[in-house]
């Protein structure tokens, strides 16, 4: 960017030459003035003695050796050449050279002026003495009387003017170089002023002081500068509070915003956006969105969106460590610009929902319909003549009073999630400060008839039996029947399950240990949704509703803690309920 040359740059050489144009013509016009005032001097003063000798010669016999004597004497007395030259141009008397050597004097400025007016006068070099001299000529009667003196003496005088001269000039010069200096920072100070305002304006600093100037245009300026900087600053103060509050407004959003111009440079892009697109990045302003999203289905929208200027509405999923994103999008063009804005909603949530409601009817519909089938099927069998046979109908009667407890236990498992749901999300529970031991050894007794057939040692550990907390001891004791009778299902005989409190990280622990086959790390996530399994066949050979983890993980819900589960394959599982700790 050139940015050309600073303002005393301009004014300084301008100053400079002005001086210098002064200077230069007052030099040669005193030089001149001098020369025509000694010029006009010297020549009255030879017009003067010329007179005088004319006086002089009226009153002297005009013979050519008393012309020449009076002439000689007269110029020894003045320091003076007189001439005396008749009309025809003869010299008749020389004060410095005899007569007679003297060519014809007829033809000479002065002579030829002197006859026509009352005296002539020039300036010429003489041959006859080898000088420079000046000529006075008076025509009286019939001769002409001419004075002369050498400019040797105007010369040296000449020279000393002028040294005398250029030196004064020369001081005077320097004289008007610092004046020049002293005006230009005058001028450019206040400009310089006005520079380093404007450029602390461009950087956004409005209150920096601005120095006033005496010049009117200058001070016009500054009021100008001035006014604009309070402008600026109100208008700046304006835009930061309506920048702050979009930062606020885009920060709150769970909504993921992102705004980019025909170029696909990011100029806006909120948290939400970052996070739900898994951007490191914690300022992606003004990178191209192509570099800074890799997702093909992302890139692709915003290609369509860029190329054909029409509003899309698409759904795209983006890959995490977890389970992928599933994002909705609503891509347009920003009126009255080539932007573009797209705005994306995470419905992963939404669609786990959606998943799960479809599972849950489905495996509701599927659990309803295996006991209802068993029931139906043994009715039937019994309508059509198997209720004569005693045994037979004793044999099937019995069958279908198991699928009905079933059917009752599945109902049952059902209103008790949808009771701790409602519970969980009112809080609306009734806790007591209730020791943890007895609450572990009801449930422990309650499955050790299980456990024996399978000869399996139920073992209770603890570092405090004074622990407690604030609970509902029926339903810690649900959640630890249904994790025992779990644990006692899946393990082998003669193994041990333990059961085992403690205080851990501020949190008051309820673990079950079994020694059975674990669980692999795919099924963990999903272990406590409703009716999940991992083995489904062995699951239902064993019976069970699906339901005893998600009710174990809503009872820790409504006492507002969790569960967890650890497991290695062929080693076993811990299920460790956490419940916060009494302070």
């Amino acid at each position: 960017m050139n940015r050309g040359k600073p303002f005393y740059l301009h004014l300084f050489p301008a100053f400079v030459l002005m001086t210098l144009l002064v200077t230069t013509f007052l030099s040669v016009s005193t030089t001149r003035l001098y020369r025509k005032f000694y010029e006009k001097q010297t020549q009255q003063e030879l017009l003067t003695k010329a007179r005088m000798f004319a006086v002089s010669l009226a009153n002297t016999d005009r013979t050519p050796k008393m012309v020449d004597d009076l002439a000689n004497r007269m110029g020894k007395q003045t320091g003076t050449r007189f001439t005396v030259i008749d009309r025809a141009g003869v010299v008749l008397g020389d004060s410095d050279e005899d007569p007679a050597r003297l060519d014809n004097h007829s033809d000479r400025p002065e002579i030829i002026e002197a006859r026509q007016k009352e005296f002539g006068s020039s300036i010429r070099y003489s041959e006859s003495i080898n000088q420079t001299l000046m000529y006075v000529a008076v025509s009286i009667d019939s001769v002409i009387v001419r004075s002369a003196i050498p400019l040797t003496l105007y010369d040296q005088q000449l020279k000393e003017f002028l040294q005398g001269n250029t030196l004064a000039i020369v001081l005077g010069f320097i004289t008007a170089l610092l004046l020049s200096l002293i005006l230009t920072w005058l001028f450019s100070r206040p400009i310089e002023d006005l520079k380093q305002r404007a450029k602390l304006l461009s950087e956004g600093k409005f209150t920096a002081p601005l120095i006033r100037s005496s010049i009117t245009e200058i001070a016009a300026l500054s009021d100008i500068m001035e006014y604009s900087s309070e402008t600026l600053a109100k208008r700046f103060r304006s835009i930061s509070r309506q920048k702050e509050r979009l930062r606020g407004v885009l920060g709150g959003m769970v909504e993921g915003v992102i705004a980019f111009d025909q170029d696909e440079k990011v100029f806006l892009f909120n948290d939400a956006a970052r996070k739900m697109l898994s951007i490191e990045k914690e300022n992606p302003k003004g990178s191209q969105i192509q570099e800074l999203i890799r997702n093909v289905p992302f890139q692709q929208t915003v290609t369509e969106l860029v190329e054909t200027g029409e509003d899309i509405h698409t759904i795209i999923s983006v890959p995490t460590d977890n389970d992928p994103r599933i994002l909705n999008m609503n891509c347009r063009i920003l009126e009255n610009s080539r932007s573009f804005l797209i705005v994306m909603h995470d419905i992963t949530d939404l669609k786990r929902l959606e998943n799960l409601r479809r599972d849950f009817a489905g495996n509701v519909s599927h659990e309803l319909r295996t006991p209802l089938t068993s029931i139906k099927g043994f009715v039937e069998t019994l309508v059509d003549g198997a209720i004569n046979d005693p045994d037979d109908a004793n044999h099937f009667l019995c069958i279908i009073n198991r699928q009905v407890d079933r059917l009752n236990q599945l109902i049952e498992d059902l209103l008790t999630i949808a009771r701790l749901e409602k519970e969980e999300e009112t809080g609306a529970i009734d806790m007591e400060c209730s020791a943890i031991r007895p609450i572990c050894e009801t449930a422990i007794t309650s499955c050790r008839s299980r456990a024996e057939k399978k000869d399996i040692k139920i073992l209770y550990r603890t570092d405090d039996d004074s622990l407690s907390g604030m609970v509902v001891p029926s339903l810690i004791e649900q959640a630890l029947n249904n994790l025992i009778d779990n644990a006692i299902k899946y393990s082998n005989f003669g193994t041990v399950v333990a059961v085992e409190t403690k205080i851990a990280d501020s949190f008051l622990t309820i673990s079950v240990s079994d020694e059975g086959p674990g669980i692999p790390r795919m099924h963990l996530p999903r272990l406590f949704e409703r009716f999940y399994r991992v083995d489904k066949a062995r699951s239902s050979s064993m019976g069970g509703t699906g339901l005893g983890l998600a009710i174990v993980k809503h009872i820790a819900g409504v006492h507002n803690g969790s569960v967890t589960v650890e497991s290695v394959v062929g080693k076993g599982s811990t299920f460790t309920i956490h419940l916060p700790k009494i302070s």
